[in-house]
């Protein structure tokens, strides 16, 4: 009984072909062009962040646009405000049942905006002196809705209003605490 043995010495090789391997050099960057992608998003974002809304919409929105508003978080950059959101979450759950996980949604989108506001601090894109001042925006838009909601007779939508606005009070105070006493 014999067996066929094929090693490496049955192999029949062939010698490599030769591949023409061509290395560019990269292309210089063009400082003088336009920005890239990322630049220009951080840059409006940046922008965004720090622009006041503009007090003549808070006279005319429905209640319906202020629910909407005090559920959008994109334009917010308090972290107290963002905390205080993202814990009311379950209760708010809870409550209403949330059929169609608007409130999942919701939460996920503050943890978005939690993260990039941080990156944004973190990158220095966003200075301690204009997260001050958005805050301080925010905190007065967060007064005339709560304003606004009271006036027309939605309690409820006053008072996250005001929840927000003594958040955001207190960030503000421990922050300038913390910066007197450095």
């Amino acid at each position: 009984m014999s067996q066929s043995h094929s090693g490496p010495e049955d192999v029949v090789s062939e010698p490599p072909k030769s591949v023409d391997v061509t290395i560019e050099p990269p292309k210089s960057v063009d400082v003088t062009s336009e920005p890239p992608k990322l630049v220009k998003e951080v840059s409006e974002q940046k922008e965004a962040i720090v622009q006041p809304v503009p007090e003549a919409t808070t006279a005319d929105i429905t209640m319906d646009e202020l629910e909407v508003q005090l559920d959008t978080m994109d334009g917010v950059v308090s972290n107290a405000v963002l905390e205080l959101e993202l814990a009311q979450i379950p209760a708010r759950i809870k409550a209403t049942g949330d059929a169609d996980g608007h409130l999942q949604d919701l939460e996920s989108s503050i943890q978005l905006r939690m993260a990039v506001v941080g990156a944004l601090v973190g990158a220095g894109t966003l200075t301690i002196q204009m997260y001050m001042d958005s805050v301080a925006s925010e905190m007065a838009q967060a007064r005339r809705w709560a304003l606004t909601a009271k006036r027309s007779g939605r309690n409820d939508l006053a008072v996250r209003a005001l929840q927000r606005m003594k958040a955001m009070q207190s960030e503000l105070s421990e922050m300038k605490a913390a910066m007197e006493a450095s």
